[in-house]
């Protein structure tokens, strides 16, 4: 997702939780090599909470 993209649609996304997770996967063209990161955070008023954290190679 673009920064470009996520700006059109930010008026129209709403949520009814403060705990997300969240998934991103890179590749290093040259090498091929993959790994995926999941993370499931908390948000709070003035923080961030980690709750878990996971990586994968592919």
């Amino acid at each position: 997702m673009t920064p470009d993209t996520l700006k059109a649609i930010a008026p129209r996304v709403t949520t009814r939780s403060e705990t997300f997770r969240i998934l991103a996967e890179g590749r290093i063209k040259s090498s091929g090599v993959r790994q995926r990161l999941q993370t499931v955070v908390r948000v709070g008023l003035s923080d961030v909470e980690t709750l878990a954290y996971r990586e994968d190679d592919l």
